[in-house]
């Protein structure tokens, strides 16, 4: 019924999983999964009202628990779970030798109101999504630094509570951070995924203060 495409070079401190949730749609599959998760994640699936919210919520407790199996790990271990559409991901620490800071992020890339750029980039991020000469491209860019924005958030705990506009972001192979909340130190790393997904296309990134991130996706079928 599971299936993990299991990557085996683990000298990868930060591991990311990914999961189609189409399949927990079907109530039938939904139960079985639901019926897998601890009591509080059940309580936290059944406040979302909406059948797509309640399936990523489903899904993204399912990658934890079989990520702890699969790695020997507790939830005492750092992990960060997000999802959008289709998709649920999960990014975990597999070593506790050190201290490391982790967010994780993926988003759909859609149509979005030009003026959330206005409101929540940086001027030279805003700059970076202009050079872009088509809408498509400046999708792709506004969600590339949507989601390495919003995992940098995530790894130094502030979530939304933090200004976007406090610390800019450069694009690149890796993307780097160029201005950062003099609050908040020390050196963070990213890795970007692109997702397929019907015909839909996500951006996905993992920022933490490890530099040994698992280049690979691995894949868990629902």
């Amino acid at each position: 019924m599971k299936k993990t495409n299991t990557q085996r070079g683990e000298l990868s401190v930060v591991k990311i999983w990914i999961g189609n949730i189409t399949p927990l749609l079907e109530l039938s599959e939904f139960e079985v999964y639901y019926n897998q998760l601890p009591i509080h994640r059940i309580e936290k699936a059944n406040r979302q009202m909406v059948p797509l919210k309640r399936a990523q919520s489903v899904g993204a407790g399912i990658l934890w628990k079989n990520m702890k199996r699969q790695y020997g790990l507790t939830d005492k271990n750092t992990y960060n779970l997000s999802h959008s559409g289709d998709f649920v991901m999960c990014a975990a620490v597999i070593s506790d030798k050190i201290p490391i800071r982790l967010g994780c992020d993926i988003e759909r890339v859609r149509k979005v109101d030009e003026r959330l750029s206005e409101r929540f980039f940086a001027p030279s991020e805003i700059e970076r999504i202009k050079q872009e000469p088509t809408k498509e491209g400046q999708r792709e860019v506004f969600f590339r630094l949507w989601v390495l924005k919003e995992s940098y958030m995530k790894a130094i705990r502030q979530g939304m509570g933090l200004d976007m506009k406090s610390f800019e972001i450069k694009l690149g192979t890796p993307s780097i951070i160029t201005e950062q909340p003099k609050e908040y130190f020390g050196q963070y790393h990213f890795h970007e995924f692109e997702r397929t997904g019907g015909h839909q296309e996500y951006k996905i990134a993992v920022c933490t203060t490890s530099e040994e991130i698992d280049k690979i996706l691995v894949e868990f079928e629902f």
